[in-house]
C-alpha cells in the first residue's frame, strides 16, 4: 500500500484525524472524502484502465522518443507514472535520431486516441506577461514566482466559452501550467456535508469556504476551511477548529529560538563568536550578500557604524545613510534591489532613453559601448529585470546588470583582487550616496519613459481579418500569388483591415469600428501572419506588414509564439527564418530552381530568438511525422545577428550532449562557460584545439599588417579569447560572421548534430533580397542557360544565339565525353522559369534532346525577320571609273582630278 495512503487511512480512522501538517491533512481528507470524487490513487487506477487498450500504440509512440519497452523495463517508475496519467521526472527525450532535449513526458487522450505530450524544460522560470491573450499584472507575475500559483483563476476562452483556469508553476520544468477547473470536477459531497452550487462556484472562483459539521470516520464533528490549491491541483483543508498541534521546542532552546526569530543573537552565541573570531549569520542575514562580502567590507562597516550620520547641505540624508541606519551591519540584497531602479542607474551612468521605442518596456542605449537594454516592470524596482537586445544570456536583476558590465560601463569600480560582490555593491553604494535632489531630477527625466502603458490582451475577434487579395503588399516584395496559394501557406497569410479614426488620430479595433458606423474611418490593409505558441490551435499573436509598418499586433505573445506553416504528411525539412516574408521568398526561390515539392515546414521568429521560441519549435517538430533523413535548416539572415541566432539555437539544441552555460563577456563578444565533467572532456579538448587553430590562422595574417594599424586591430578583435571563470573554461566568441560560423560548425560536428542540423544562408542579407535580385535579372535577361547543378553559364535575350551557345556546350561535352545536362529556361513574372530546351548527355552521348514548339517557332521568326531585314536594305551602287572619259583601246586613261581622289601623304 502507498505509505501516504496508509497514513491517511490511519488518520481518518482515528479520533485525531485532524493532521499535524497541511500535507497530512490533505492526504487524510483525500482518503475520507465520498465516492463521487476520486483520490489521486483512484484517478491513477481509472487512467490505467482507460489506457490499457492503447498499450501497443503508446509503446510505439514511446519508442519513437527513445523509450522502448526494453528501456522502460529498466525503469518501472517511468512506466508507472506514464500509465497513471502523471508526468515523468525530468529526462532526455529523443526528438530525432541525433537530437535530444530535457523535458517530461505524459500520456494524453485525444479524439484520435492516445498521444505523448513532450514538455520541454527551461533553465530558469520566466513568467510571461500574458497567457492565451489574458494579461498578467506585475503582482500576479510576482505571486507565481514566489508562491508557485495564483490564488484566483483567469477566464480563458475555450470552444466559445470562458473557462476558469488556474496558473501554477511546474518546478520540474520551470514552466507555467494551466489547470482548467469546472463545476463537474468538484465533489458534491464532502465528509458528510453536501456542497451547494454556490459553494462549488466560490471554490472554483478561488475563494475559501468555511464548512461546519464535517465528520471523520468515527463520526466526530469538526470545522475546517476548504479552498482550491493550484500548486497541488486539488482541494486543501486548513484552519481546523479542533485539536491544533503545534511543535514546541525543548525548554533549553526556547530562549535561543525566540532570539533567532527576531534576528538577534544570544549571549552564548556572541561569546562563541568572540572566542572563535568568526561571525554567525542569523537567518535574516543569510538572505543577504555572502559572508565573504561581510568580511571584505568589514572595515567600511566598522567605520560607518561609529561615524556620525552624514547629512547633506540641506540636512537631507542620502538613501545610503537611511539604509545604514536601518541595517547597521549589512544591507540585504533585497533592500538594495528595491531602492535602486535599473532605469535610473543606467541613466546616471551614461545610458540614453529611447522614448520612441516604447514605454511599457523602456529601451536605453549606451552609445560608447553600443549596449542596448530593455527593461521589464520599469515602475517597480523590486521586480525590475532587464535584457540586452538580441542576447538572452545578458539579462536579470540590477545585480546581474552591474556584474555583466564591470569590465565596461562600471570599470572604475572593478578593483582587481576584490571579490565580485564587493565591486557590485560599490556601484550600488555609489549611486545610493547621490544627492537626493539629483536623484529626483533623474526620476523626473525618466518618469515619462516609464509611464504605465495600458496593456491590451490579444484577441483575434478585435481584428478584421479577410482573405488576401491578388494585388497586395507582398507582390511589391516580388512574392507571387501562386506562392501564397501553395499548401504550405494556405490560410497562414491573410489581410487585416485597420480602421484609422481621423478625429482622434488613433486606430480603433474592429469591434469599435462596427459599433460606430457613423465615424468616417480611413481604411488601410496590412498583410497579417498569425503566430502560435504550440499549446493549442488558437492564434496568440500576429505580425503585421505593409509599405510603412513592420510590427506585431497589440497583445501579441512574442515571448514564446512563432509563425508556423502547414505541415505535409511527412516532413523532410524544417526551415527556421527571421521573418515570414523570408519563408515565402525561400519557397519561391526553390520553385524557381525546379523544386516544387510540398515536403517542408517553415518557422519564423519575428526578428528575434528566445529560448521559449526554440522550445515551441521543438514541440512542433516532435509532433509532426518526419521522413527518416529529415533535417533542420537554420536560415536566419546572413549578417552578424543571424549568425548569432544560429549559435544561440544550436547551443540550446546541444545542451544534452555538451552543456555550455551562457555568460557575459567583453564588448562585441559572446561568452560561454564550457562543462568540466569528465564525460565532456573529449569534446572540450577538440573544440579548444579548433579554436586555437582559428586563432593561429588569424595570428599569421597579423604579420602582414604591421604597417596597417587599423587592419591589425580588426584582425585582433576577431580572435577567440580563452580564459577561466572559477573552475570552468570561458571562451569568448567575436560577434563576426567568420568567427560565429566557424564556432557553430565546430560545435555541430563535434556533437554529431551536423547530420541533422544544417546552416542555410542567403547570398545577400536575406532570402527576399535574393528573390528581388532574381526577379531583376529576369527583367534584364529573358533567357538563361544552366547545368544540372544549377550553375548559370550564360544569359541573353536572342533565342537563336542561345540555341547556338547551348549547341557549343553540347559539342564540348561530346568531345570530352562528359555527363552533363543543359537547359535553356525563359524568365517569367516573379522570377519563375519555363524550360524551353534540354540536352542530357552521358559519357559524351546524347540520350535526350528536347525543344518546345514555342521556342522553335521563336527561332524561326527571328531567322525570318533577319532575312527580311537584309532584303529591305539596298546594295551599294557601283560607280565606274571615269565613265565619261573611258579610253579607247590602246589609249592611255585620263587620271582623275585631284579633288576627286586626293593623293595620300607620304609618311
Amino acid at each position: 500500500m502507498n505509505p501516504s495512503l496508509a497514513y491517511a487511512r490511519t488518520q481518518a480512522d482515528g479520533l485525531d484525524n485532524i493532521a499535524h501538517t497541511p500535507l497530512q491533512g490533505q492526504q487524510a481528507w483525500q482518503y475520507a472524502q465520498s465516492d463521487n470524487y476520486f483520490s489521486p490513487e483512484e484517478q491513477a487506477a481509472v487512467m490505467q484502465k482507460q489506457l490499457e487498450p492503447y498499450r501497443q500504440q503508446i509503446q510505439q509512440a514511446l519508442t519513437d522518443v527513445g523509450f522502448s519497452p526494453a528501456h522502460l523495463a529498466k525503469y518501472p517508475n517511468i512506466e508507472a507514472d506514464l500509465f497513471s496519467g502523471r508526468s515523468t521526472q525530468l529526462m532526455n527525450v529523443v526528438i530525432g535520431e541525433d537530437i535530444t532535449m530535457r523535458g517530461t513526458l505524459r500520456i494524453v487522450m485525444t479524439p484520435e486516441g492516445t498521444d505523448i505530450l513532450i514538455k520541454p524544460a527551461q533553465n530558469e522560470l520566466t513568467v510571461p506577461s500574458s497567457i492565451h491573450g489574458v494579461s498578467l499584472s506585475r503582482l500576479e507575475q510576482r505571486q507565481l514566482v514566489e508562491t508557485g500559483e495564483l490564488p484566483r483563476p483567469l477566464l480563458v476562452p475555450e470552444n466559445g466559452e470562458l473557462v476558469p483556469t488556474y496558473l501554477r508553476v511546474d518546478k520540474t520544468t520551470n514552466t507555467v501550467d494551466m489547470w482548467r477547473l469546472r463545476t463537474e470536477d468538484l465533489p458534491t459531497k464532502l465528509l458528510g456535508i453536501d456542497l451547494s452550487k454556490d459553494q462549488q462556484q466560490m471554490l472554483i472562483a478561488g475563494y475559501p469556504v468555511r464548512l461546519s459539521g464535517l465528520l471523520d470516520r468515527q463520526g466526530e464533528a469538526f470545522d475546517a476551511t476548504v479552498r482550491v490549491s493550484a500548486a497541488e491541483k486539488s482541494l486543501n483543508l486548513t484552519d481546523f477548529s479542533r485539536q491544533d498541534v503545534v511543535l514546541r521546542p525543548d525548554q533549553t532552546f526556547r530562549n535561543q529560538l525566540a532570539q533567532n526569530n527576531e534576528g538577534a543573537k544570544t549571549d552564548v552565541t556572541q561569546g562563541r563568536e568572540i572566542a572563535s573570531k568568526t561571525t554567525t549569520a542569523t537567518h535574516q542575514q543569510s538572505q543577504s550578500l555572502p559572508q565573504l562580502l561581510t568580511q571584505t567590507d568589514k572595515q567600511e562597516q566598522d567605520q560607518s557604524r561609529h561615524a556620525p550620520v552624514k547629512l547633506l547641505h540641506n540636512n537631507t540624508m542620502t538613501k545610503f545613510d537611511e539604509l545604514k541606519e536601518r541595517f547597521p551591519n549589512l544591507i540585504p540584497v533585497q533592500e538594495l534591489r528595491s531602492n535602486v531602479s535599473i532605469v535610473e542607474l543606467a541613466v546616471q551612468y551614461g545610458y540614453e532613453p529611447q522614448a520612441h521605442k516604447g514605454k511599457s518596456r523602456p529601451v536605453l542605449e549606451h552609445s560608447d559601448y553600443k549596449d542596448v537594454i530593455i527593461i521589464k516592470n520599469p515602475q517597480d524596482p523590486s521586480q525590475q529585470v532587464y535584457q540586452r537586445a538580441g542576447d538572452f544570456s545578458d539579462s536579470g536583476t540590477v545585480i546581474d546588470f552591474i556584474r555583466n558590465r564591470l569590465s565596461t560601463v562600471f570599470s572604475k569600480f572593478n578593483h582587481p583582487g576584490e571579490h565580485e560582490f564587493k565591486n557590485i555593491t560599490s556601484v550600488l553604494y555609489d549611486y545610493l550616496r547621490i544627492d537626493p535632489n539629483h536623484v529626483n531630477q533623474i526620476r523626473k527625466a525618466t518618469a515619462e519613459l516609464t509611464a504605465a502603458a495600458p496593456k491590451q490582451q490579444f484577441a483575434k475577434e478585435q481584428f478584421d481579418l479577410r482573405p488576401l487579395e491578388t494585388d497586395n503588399y507582398l507582390t511589391k516584395r516580388h512574392i507571387a500569388p501562386e506562392t501564397i496559394a501553395r499548401p504550405e501557406f494556405a490560410g497562414k497569410v491573410v489581410a487585416q483591415v485597420a480602421y484609422f479614426n481621423p478625429q482622434t488620430g488613433h486606430t480603433d479595433n474592429y469591434t469599435t469600428a462596427i459599433e460606430h458606423p457613423e465615424r468616417n474611418y480611413l481604411k488601410f490593409t496590412n498583410v497579417a501572419f498569425p503566430y502560435y505558441n504550440g499549446q493549442s490551435s488558437e492564434i496568440t499573436g500576429m505580425e503585421l506588414r505593409n509599405e510603412n509598418i513592420k510590427l506585431h499586433a497589440p497583445g501579441s505573445d512574442r515571448y514564446s509564439s512563432i509563425y508556423v506553416s502547414n505541415a505535409p504528411a511527412q516532413v523532410k525539412q524544417f526551415f527556421v527564418m527571421e521573418s515570414a516574408i523570408d519563408a515565402l521568398s525561400h519557397q519561391q526561390l526553390r520553385a524557381i530552381g525546379g523544386d516544387k515539392a510540398f515536403d517542408s515546414v517553415y518557422f519564423s521568429t519575428g526578428g528575434q530568438l528566445t529560448p521559449q521560441q526554440v522550445n515551441t519549435m521543438t514541440k512542433y517538430m516532435g509532433s509532426f511525422n518526419k521522413e527518416p533523413d529529415w533535417k533542420i535548416n537554420l536560415a536566419f539572415d546572413n549578417d552578424n545577428k543571424g549568425h548569432r541566432f544560429d549559435l544561440m539555437y544550436i547551443q540550446q539544441l546541444t545542451a544534452t550532449k555538451f552543456p555550455m552555460s551562457p555568460t557575459v563577456g567583453g564588448l562585441g563578444r559572446i561568452t560561454y562557460l564550457l562543462p568540466e565533467q569528465p564525460a565532456y572532456t573529449a569534446i572540450q579538448e577538440a573544440l579548444l584545439s579548433r579554436v586555437n587553430a582559428f586563432n593561429t590562422t588569424l595570428h599569421a595574417q597579423l604579420a602582414y599588417t604591421d604597417q596597417d594599424p587599423l587592419g591589425k586591430s580588426v584582425l585582433a578583435s576577431q580572435q577567440f579569447t580563452i580564459g577561466r571563470h572559477g573552475d570552468q573554461v570561458a571562451i569568448g566568441i567575436p560577434e563576426t560572421c567568420m568567427a560565429l560560423t566557424s564556432f557553430t560548425r565546430d560545435l555541430l560536428e563535434l556533437t554529431g548534430l551536423d547530420k541533422r542540423v544544417a546552416i542555410t544562408k542567403a547570398h545577400g542579407k536575406d532570402f527576399n533580397e535574393d528573390l528581388t535580385r532574381e526577379v531583376q535579372q529576369g527583367q534584364k535577361y529573358r533567357y538563361v542557360i544552366t547545368d544540372e547543378k544549377g550553375t548559370t553559364h550564360t544569359k541573353g535575350n536572342v533565342a537563336t544565339m542561345m540555341a547556338r551557345l547551348i549547341g557549343n556546350l553540347r559539342s564540348t561535352a561530346e568531345t570530352e565525353q562528359l555527363t552533363k545536362t543543359y537547359q535553356i529556361t525563359e524568365r517569367q513574372p516573379f522570377g519563375f522559369r519555363v524550360p524551353q530546351v534540354e540536352i542530357k548527355l552521358e559519357s559524351g552521348e546524347v540520350i535526350r534532346s528536347t525543344q518546345t514548339p514555342a521556342f522553335d517557332k521563336l527561332i524561326q521568326l527571328e531567322k525570318r525577320d533577319r532575312v527580311r531585314s537584309n532584303m529591305v536594305t539596298p546594295a551599294a551602287e557601283k560607280k565606274p571609273l571615269n565613265p565619261e572619259n573611258k579610253p579607247a583601246l590602246g589609249q592611255a586613261p585620263t587620271m582623275p582630278a585631284d579633288e576627286d581622289h586626293p593623293k595620300s601623304k607620304r609618311r
